[in-house]
């Protein structure tokens, strides 16, 4: 078996797991259930604060179900590098998706279903089985943001969560640990901390801290491994801010320096 690096390892778990559709809050009476359409941006900033690229997020639901999401990565000069398309009709933590780096031509997909989720990468396929009693719950793509989202609560009063990450350039899956940071490390916010759940591998391999609004439980920032290679393969660390104010896609990221 080869072994990935703890650094790859990670940064190959997170390349999609971020940035997934925010939760709707609660249906009031009355209110339609017709698919509607919402978008939001990040804007993905490297060390010296330089805009590596930015994300354009399009997410389609029905009352508060999520559908179906599309993610489309830029350049700052404003080219497709990368484009994520997600459908959570099967599993909304471990969604149906298919990933392309345009610059590189990969592709990784996952196909989810009541058998489990069939990874593909590299033209090589296999089925992960549904998890077991007792046993972390199957979680691939943006279904990690959903997650977190709907146990920020239980994350927030201390509860730790351990999940199984489908990685399809690894054909297995990945044991993860989730929790939150105490309130004094994170002000305001419900920072959450994502990291490999072995011990051993935790003191190789980086975190990452995501930043949570109690309120609206919408994700504002992130920080650690890029989910786009850079230079060399590598996966720099970078920081992601998230806007969801309506302006049009990219208009702040693309301006910026």
């Amino acid at each position: 078996m080869v072994l990935l690096h703890p650094r790859r390892l990670l940064a190959a778990a997170l390349a999609l797991a971020l940035a997934a559709p925010q939760l709707a809050p609660a249906s009031e009476p009355g209110a339609s259930d017709a698919p509607r359409q919402e978008r939001f941006s990040g804007v993905a900033r490297g060390r010296d604060g330089r805009v590596l690229y930015v994300e354009e997020h399009q997410v389609r639901r029905a009352g508060d179900r999520v559908l179906a999401a599309s993610t489309t990565y830029r350049a700052p000069s404003g080219a497709v590098i990368a484009v994520l398309e997600s459908d959570y009709a099967s599993d909304p933590w471990a969604p149906s998706y298919r990933f392309e780096d345009r610059r590189t031509g990969r592709v990784e997909a996952v196909e989810t279903g009541p058998a489990g989720a069939t990874l593909e990468a590299g033209g090589r396929r296999v089925l992960l089985g549904r998890p077991g009693p007792g046993q972390p719950p199957l979680v691939g793509g943006q279904g990690l943001d959903q997650l977190v989202r709907a146990r920020l609560d239980a994350l927030r009063a201390g509860q730790r969560l351990t999940v199984a990450f489908a990685i399809p350039s690894r054909q297995e899956a990945f044991e993860f640990r989730l929790r939150a940071l105490p309130a004094e490390d994170a002000g305001d916010v419900v920072r959450v901390r994502v990291e490999v759940a072995s011990w051993l591998l935790r003191l190789l391999a980086p975190h990452m801290d995501c930043d949570y609004d109690p309120a609206t439980r919408r994700l504002l920032r992130y920080r650690g491994p890029s989910n786009l290679e850079g230079e060399g393969g590598a996966h720099p660390d970078v920081e992601i801010t998230y806007d969801y104010s309506g302006r049009p896609d990219g208009e702040v990221a693309l301006a910026s320096p």
